[in-house]
């Protein structure tokens, strides 16, 4: 603060500043009491993969599974191919019909594809592999 004769005041005290909180003190955590999860580990392949290496992968995938994700990949590419291209068609070219038409298989794919997610949200994956259990005739 300045005097009125221009002059500041020197502070005769210091700062007083607040107590430095210690986390070691307060909290006391033995690094054997933690338990960490292992990460998984995931395999790849690299630039040189095979086919037999990539096959093996594939293999080891629940067959539905597999399905479900590969028709899940293609009808919602044809969804957003297919609507997309509709409404352009609709707007830019005003072809209703075929815009029409484009929407409406964009959104028939974009439902098929959400019932193919349903499918897989509402089923037991621990039920064992039914390629597993083949019967054979004696």
């Amino acid at each position: 603060m300045t005097e009125p004769g221009g002059t500041e005041e020197a502070a005769d005290e210091p700062d007083e500043s607040p107590e430095r909180f210690d986390l070691e003190e307060t909290v006391s955590i033995e690094p054997s009491s933690v338990e960490i999860p292992e990460a998984p580990t995931v395999r790849t392949f690299g630039k040189n993969a095979t086919d037999e290496q990539l096959q093996g992968a594939i293999e080891g995938v629940h067959p539905d599974l597999l399905r479900l994700f590969v028709a899940s990949v293609v009808a919602l590419n044809l969804a957003l191919l297919a609507f997309s291209l509709g409404v352009m068609v609709w707007y830019f070219e005003g072809m209703s019909r075929i815009g029409g038409a484009l929407v409406f298989v964009g959104a028939v794919a974009g439902f098929r594809t959400y019932q193919y997610y349903r499918e897989y949200d509402t089923r037991d994956w621990n039920e064992e592999d039914p390629t597993d259990n083949e019967v054979t005739n004696s």
